[in-house]
């Protein structure tokens, strides 16, 4: 499990599943969708993520 958090400072955070692979790709399962909702996600949007350790991962919002 990989915890999001907004880097806004709002405490929020999502739990969501991740696979990770030999060559360091990861693949972000079903608690995506549910992330993407919660904080509105558009299209255009654009997402910085920041790994601070291997489950914890800061989350960038820049709104189009």
């Amino acid at each position: 499990m990989i915890r999001l958090q907004d880097s806004m400072g709002s405490n929020i955070s999502w739990q969501v599943p991740g696979k990770f692979y030999k060559n360091g790709d990861c693949q972000l399962g079903s608690g995506w969708k549910k992330f993407c909702q919660d904080i509105g996600l558009k299209n255009g949007d654009v997402l910085t993520i920041r790994v601070i350790q291997t489950q914890l991962w800061d989350v960038i919002i820049t709104r189009s």
